[in-house]
């Protein structure tokens, strides 16, 4: 089993680290994709952090943020805030453009539940 990490540093708070933000509700990966390519072209996240339903197809998302040199953090959700409302078996997804130097992310592999009982 994997664990996934993405570590912040303190240099995340200022304002010259953080350029650019844009939140998606995705249906599905292809709507994902749709949404992703009506961004601004001027816009380049490097980050994504992403609460999506179990209904929604999440084994894609990694491979879509990879092909595009995006780092994804993110967990399955029993529902998904959006814009203040509620939704239920999608994705909602922030989209995040900063200095790489704010942020870290890697993966280590361990056995067995690593969660609260």
């Amino acid at each position: 089993m994997k664990r996934y990490y993405l570590f912040t540093t303190n240099q995340l708070t200022t304002n010259q680290n953080y350029r650019k933000a844009h939140n998606l509700l995705c249906t599905s990966i292809d709507d994902l994709k749709s949404q992703f390519n009506d961004l601004a072209k001027d816009f380049n996240p490097n980050l994504a952090i992403a609460f999506a339903s179990s209904h929604f197809d999440i084994a894609k998302l990694p491979a879509f943020f990879r092909e595009r040199q995006i780092e994804l953090a993110g967990c399955t959700s029993l529902s998904e805030t959006h814009n203040k409302t509620i939704h239920k078996k999608q994705a909602s997804i922030m989209l995040i453009e900063m200095d790489e130097s704010a942020f870290e992310s890697y993966t280590d592999e361990h056995d067995g539940f690593d969660g609260y009982a």
